[in-house]
């Protein structure tokens, strides 16, 4: 009984199927390509229609009941399922074609874009600097407080061209009356003439009220060379020639022709530990002055660390009741930016 009611519906199925699925499935259906087959148009369109539905219940029962009631196209009606099996085949690898295009157009676009990308992770700041800051206090029977204030600035405009501003401020007082209080600004713009060699102009500023030294100001052109350089050590040599305007306390503005030659060498201890010493000597018809900065610097962090040094500078002429030699032992924290 079950198998009889199973035959009633698939006849019944097929039927509708035939008259009726096929008229409107066509949009879904890929265009015929085959020749002439020899079998009526509606039956053809029929089958074509359960065979791209790839469901093979459907396949088997439209062909099925398209042979026994055609039982003379029987032949005709396989052939044209290998036909149909044939066209589906060319149909999939059309579309596997197509799809690996477009994922190869797609995979091409997708180096560009990681390659801009990569190309934007090279491209180095044109700027860097570091400030640093130092204090120390005292009470009971001394009254002191001292404050230091230390940075640099470093702006690359091209590969040939940079410019680099240091600058440092101190001050001190002792039972409320100050005894120290000093501004310096230094400001370099260099030309790289080769991958070692260079050239630069220097401008110096120095106000130092317990000098004796109202201030003073020198303008000076040079020539750098980068004597070596590897992963840990780095030395390199200056010099120059220009002017130099120096006014003393009570006086007028003594000008003067400036010699200068110095030399800077680092030394990276460890990759938290690092040595540094700048060594200048200048020359003027008024004075010659000889300045020596040594550090250690010991990174904390990346962009934090702290910094002990010792400054010297001697002046060959002074005024009366002035020493000849300053020295400053300092100890500061920076920031690296």
């Amino acid at each position: 009984m079950f198998t009889k009611n199973k035959i009633l519906v698939t006849t019944l199925f097929v039927s509708l199927f035939i008259t009726s699925y096929s008229s409107h499935a066509e949009t879904n259906i890929p265009a015929a390509t085959t020749p002439d087959i020899g079998i009526p148009d509606k039956l053809a369109k029929s089958i074509r229609s359960a065979f791209y539905t790839h469901d093979n219940f459907i396949i088997n029962a439209v062909a099925n009941a398209a042979k026994k009631s055609n039982p003379q196209l029987s032949s005709k009606i396989e052939n044209y399922l290998e036909v149909l099996k044939k066209e589906d085949d060319i149909e999939s690898v059309n579309l596997v074609s197509i799809e690996n295009t477009n994922s190869q157009k797609l995979s091409n676009l997708a180096p560009a874009a990681g390659d801009s990308k990569s190309d934007s992770d090279k491209v180095e700041k044109n700027w860097k600097g570091s400030l640093e800051l130092g204090a120390s206090f005292a009470t009971g029977n001394t009254e002191e407080q001292t404050a230091r204030v230390e940075g640099d600035f470093e702006y690359i405009f091209t590969d040939k061209i940079s410019n680099i501003t240091k600058f440092s401020t101190s001050t001190n007082k002792n039972n409320d009356i100050r005894t120290e209080e000093e501004y310096r600004i230094n400001n370099q713009t260099k030309y790289n003439l080769t991958d070692k060699n260079y050239s630069f102009v220097e401008l110096e500023y120095i106000n130092d009220r317990f000098s004796g030294q109202d201030y003073r100001i020198s303008e000076l052109v040079g020539f750098g060379r980068e004597i070596y350089k590897d992963d840990k050590i780095d030395l390199t040599a200056e010099a120059s020639i220009g002017a130099r305007q120096t006014k003393e306390t009570g006086q007028s503005v003594d000008n003067s022709i400036l010699a200068k030659i110095g030399g800077d060498f680092n030394w990276k201890i460890t990759d938290t530990l690092k040595f540094g010493e700048n060594l200048t000597v200048s020359t003027s018809t008024a004075s010659t002055i000889t300045k020596s900065s040594s550090f250690i610097k010991s990174d904390l962090t990346e962009t934090l660390y702290l910094k002990f040094g010792v400054d010297l500078e001697h002046i060959s002429e002074v005024p009366a009741g002035k020493e000849n030699l300053d020295t400053v032992t300092k100890l500061t924290v920076g920031y690296d930016f």
